[in-house]
């Protein structure tokens, strides 16, 4: 199950008016989420590192977001621009080191199915076809256990003439679906190398929890503000639509929309 996230779209009755306003919860990232570590597992502690900085800088900006939201010597436009910068500012710490964690563990997810992919050993043309010709004269319903019998014994040659890398999945959609294709490299693979099987699922898992949070904090930080006064400071507009006619200089977190910012931040494949 993936981990719950409790970033919520800010509460406001009428907007630009000001008339109420509520900034959302603290972001929810579980950094207990990514458990049961080996001590030399540097991509794991990396992600559970990552995870914990986002939820201290989530919890740190919450508190100064609500702090500036009720501060009574700021009227209610810089009450949303101190929000979103400061906002913004908080959670920018966590941001690189949960991308450059999500880097490594994706990297090594593809690594791990590379190895799972299916077996290594070479097979020469004549060899695979003849294992393939066999297959395919076996009634359809004898042929799964036929293979499953082959990889019990520790030979790799029935697999890899269906797996092999140099193996067109052409030369086998004949003899057996693609759902049965699936199950034998799986059921190989938990043969061979359960080990990286397993992990590949916690890889996976931590991923997963990593996206979300990361995901859960941009959430935050766009309910920090008003985002029709942050646009409207963007676009060069005072609320009710007249131009400012002497914009004064604009912290850095303001000149692009918080979408823009974000976009060199996406997670999932």
């Amino acid at each position: 199950m993936l981990p719950p996230f409790n970033a919520q779209p800010p509460s406001r009755k009428m907007g630009m008016s000001g008339t109420h306003f509520v900034p959302p919860v603290s972001p929810s990232l579980d950094p207990a989420a990514i458990h049961n570590i080996e001590p030399k597992d540097r991509v794991r502690h990396e992600v559970a590192a990552a995870l914990a900085l986002g939820k201290s800088c989530g919890d740190v900006a919450c508190k100064t977001v609500r702090e500036i939201h009720v501060d009574p010597t700021l009227d209610m436009p810089t009450r949303h621009r101190c929000a979103h910068d400061q906002s913004f500012k908080l959670i920018a710490p966590a941001l690189g080191p949960m991308e450059a964690a999500r880097a490594k563990i994706v990297k090594a997810i593809e690594e791990s199915k590379k190895i799972i992919a299916g077996p290594t050993v070479e097979l020469s043309d004549d060899q695979a076809i003849e294992i393939r010709s066999r297959l395919a004269g076996l009634p359809k319903d004898q042929r799964m256990a036929a293979i499953a019998r082959s990889i019990a014994k520790g030979s790799d040659a029935v697999v890899a003439a269906l797996l092999g890398a140099g193996v067109d999945r052409f030369l086998s959609e004949g003899i057996l679906s693609d759902i049965e294709i699936d199950a034998v490299r799986q059921q190989w693979a938990l043969a061979r190398h359960p080990g990286i099987v397993e992990r590949l699922a916690v890889l996976e898992r931590d991923e997963r929890a990593l996206a979300i949070g990361a995901a859960a904090l941009q959430t935050f930080q766009r309910g920090c503000s008003d985002q029709s006064i942050i646009l409207a400071d963007v676009a060069g507009m005072r609320p009710g639509g007249t131009s400012r006619s002497a914009p004064g200089p604009m912290p850095v977190s303001r000149g692009a929309t918080v979408a823009e910012r974000a976009a060199a931040f996406t997670f999932g494949r």
